[in-house]
Protein backbone atom coordinates (compact mmCIF):
# COMPACT_ATOMS: atom_id res chain seq x y z
CA UNK A 1 0.00 0.00 0.00
CA UNK A 2 1.37 3.43 -0.82
CA UNK A 3 0.64 6.01 1.81
CA UNK A 4 2.02 9.45 1.15
CA UNK A 5 4.84 8.06 -0.95
CA UNK A 6 5.60 4.93 1.10
CA UNK A 7 4.79 1.50 -0.28
CA UNK A 8 3.77 -1.60 1.63
CA UNK A 9 3.88 -4.37 -0.94
CA UNK A 10 1.93 -7.32 0.40
CA UNK A 11 1.89 -9.63 -2.61
CA UNK A 12 4.72 -12.12 -2.98
CA UNK A 13 6.51 -12.42 -6.30
CA UNK A 14 6.17 -10.44 -9.50
CA UNK A 15 3.28 -8.24 -10.50
CA UNK A 16 2.53 -6.96 -7.03
CA UNK A 17 -0.66 -5.00 -6.64
CA UNK A 18 -0.23 -1.91 -4.51
CA UNK A 19 -2.78 0.49 -3.06
CA UNK A 20 -2.23 4.24 -3.08
CA UNK A 21 -4.05 6.44 -0.58
CA UNK A 22 -5.41 9.42 -2.47
CA UNK A 23 -4.58 12.88 -1.20
CA UNK A 24 -7.57 15.15 -0.55
CA UNK A 25 -7.02 16.94 -3.88
CA UNK A 26 -7.33 13.63 -5.75
CA UNK A 27 -10.60 12.53 -4.17
CA UNK A 28 -12.99 14.71 -6.14
CA UNK A 29 -12.44 12.98 -9.48
CA UNK A 30 -11.70 9.47 -8.21
CA UNK A 31 -15.23 8.05 -8.21
CA UNK A 32 -16.24 9.52 -11.59
CA UNK A 33 -12.94 8.31 -13.10
CA UNK A 34 -13.49 4.75 -11.88
CA UNK A 35 -17.26 4.41 -12.26
CA UNK A 36 -18.36 6.99 -14.80
CA UNK A 37 -21.99 8.06 -14.53
CA UNK A 38 -22.66 5.35 -11.91
CA UNK A 39 -20.30 6.94 -9.39
CA UNK A 40 -22.99 8.25 -7.02
CA UNK A 41 -24.83 4.92 -7.16
CA UNK A 42 -21.62 3.05 -6.34
CA UNK A 43 -20.77 5.37 -3.45
CA UNK A 44 -24.25 5.14 -1.92
CA UNK A 45 -24.25 1.37 -2.32
CA UNK A 46 -20.99 1.18 -0.35
CA UNK A 47 -22.43 3.22 2.51
CA UNK A 48 -25.63 1.18 2.49
CA UNK A 49 -23.62 -2.06 2.52
CA UNK A 50 -21.64 -0.80 5.52
CA UNK A 51 -24.89 0.00 7.38
CA UNK A 52 -26.14 -3.49 6.53
CA UNK A 53 -22.97 -5.23 7.80
CA UNK A 54 -22.08 -3.05 10.80
CA UNK A 55 -24.86 -2.31 13.28
CA UNK A 56 -22.84 0.42 14.99
CA UNK A 57 -22.09 2.35 11.78
CA UNK A 58 -23.54 5.87 11.80
CA UNK A 59 -21.58 7.50 9.00
CA UNK A 60 -17.89 8.16 8.62
CA UNK A 61 -15.13 9.76 6.62
CA UNK A 62 -13.71 7.23 4.14
CA UNK A 63 -10.21 7.11 2.69
CA UNK A 64 -9.97 6.45 -1.06
CA UNK A 65 -7.41 4.04 -2.49
CA UNK A 66 -6.44 3.36 -6.09
CA UNK A 67 -4.89 0.02 -6.94
CA UNK A 68 -1.98 -0.46 -9.31
CA UNK A 69 -4.12 -2.91 -11.33
CA UNK A 70 -6.69 -0.18 -12.05
CA UNK A 71 -8.99 -1.00 -9.12
CA UNK A 72 -10.40 1.24 -6.41
CA UNK A 73 -11.70 0.90 -2.89
CA UNK A 74 -12.73 3.01 0.07
CA UNK A 75 -12.12 2.38 3.77
CA UNK A 76 -13.82 3.98 6.79
CA UNK A 77 -11.64 5.91 9.21
CA UNK A 78 -13.67 6.48 12.39
CA UNK A 79 -12.38 3.37 14.18
CA UNK A 80 -9.36 1.08 13.91
CA UNK A 81 -11.62 -1.99 13.77
CA UNK A 82 -15.24 -2.71 12.90
CA UNK A 83 -17.51 -5.53 13.99
CA UNK A 84 -19.25 -7.01 10.95
CA UNK A 85 -22.15 -9.42 10.75
CA UNK A 86 -23.21 -10.89 7.42
CA UNK A 87 -26.59 -12.58 7.80
CA UNK A 88 -26.35 -14.05 4.29
CA UNK A 89 -23.46 -16.37 5.16
CA UNK A 90 -23.31 -16.32 8.96
CA UNK A 91 -20.02 -14.40 9.20
CA UNK A 92 -19.46 -12.47 12.43
CA UNK A 93 -16.12 -10.94 13.26
CA UNK A 94 -13.95 -7.90 13.67
CA UNK A 95 -11.81 -6.51 10.86
CA UNK A 96 -9.39 -3.62 10.57
CA UNK A 97 -10.74 -0.46 8.97
CA UNK A 98 -8.80 -1.25 5.78
CA UNK A 99 -10.11 -4.84 5.60
CA UNK A 100 -13.62 -3.59 6.37
CA UNK A 101 -13.42 -1.23 3.41
CA UNK A 102 -12.26 -4.06 1.16
CA UNK A 103 -15.12 -6.31 2.28
CA UNK A 104 -17.76 -3.61 1.94
CA UNK A 105 -16.57 -2.50 -1.48
CA UNK A 106 -16.32 -6.06 -2.80
CA UNK A 107 -19.85 -6.84 -1.64
CA UNK A 108 -21.20 -3.59 -3.11
CA UNK A 109 -19.42 -4.22 -6.43
CA UNK A 110 -20.77 -7.76 -6.53
CA UNK A 111 -24.31 -6.54 -5.98
CA UNK A 112 -24.01 -3.77 -8.57
CA UNK A 113 -22.47 -6.08 -11.17
CA UNK A 114 -25.94 -7.51 -11.80
CA UNK A 115 -27.39 -4.12 -12.73
CA UNK A 116 -27.70 -3.00 -16.36
CA UNK A 117 -24.24 -1.79 -17.43
CA UNK A 118 -22.85 -3.77 -14.50
CA UNK A 119 -20.07 -5.31 -16.55
CA UNK A 120 -17.77 -2.42 -15.74
CA UNK A 121 -18.45 -2.88 -12.03
CA UNK A 122 -17.80 -6.62 -12.35
CA UNK A 123 -14.34 -5.77 -13.68
CA UNK A 124 -13.75 -3.59 -10.61
CA UNK A 125 -14.88 -6.47 -8.41
CA UNK A 126 -12.27 -8.79 -9.93
CA UNK A 127 -9.53 -6.17 -9.63
CA UNK A 128 -10.41 -5.80 -5.97
CA UNK A 129 -10.50 -9.59 -5.46
CA UNK A 130 -6.99 -9.81 -6.93
CA UNK A 131 -5.80 -7.30 -4.34
CA UNK A 132 -7.72 -9.02 -1.51
CA UNK A 133 -5.80 -12.21 -2.29
CA UNK A 134 -2.60 -10.37 -1.30
CA UNK A 135 -3.97 -8.71 1.82
CA UNK A 136 -2.82 -9.68 5.30
CA UNK A 137 -6.49 -10.33 6.23
CA UNK A 138 -7.24 -12.36 3.08
CA UNK A 139 -8.59 -15.40 4.99
CA UNK A 140 -11.03 -13.29 7.03
CA UNK A 141 -12.05 -11.36 3.91
CA UNK A 142 -12.86 -14.60 2.10
CA UNK A 143 -14.97 -15.63 5.08
CA UNK A 144 -16.98 -12.40 4.82
CA UNK A 145 -17.35 -12.68 1.04
CA UNK A 146 -18.22 -16.40 0.99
Amino acid sequence: MTILGQTDERAPGCGRITATLLAPAGRLQALPRHFGPLFTTVEHCMYDMMRHLCASYRGDYWDYYELSNGGFYMAPTEAAHYRLCCPGNGYEGTLSADATGLAVCAMAYSQLSFWPDGGRIAEDYYRLRDYIATHVAARQLYDVLD
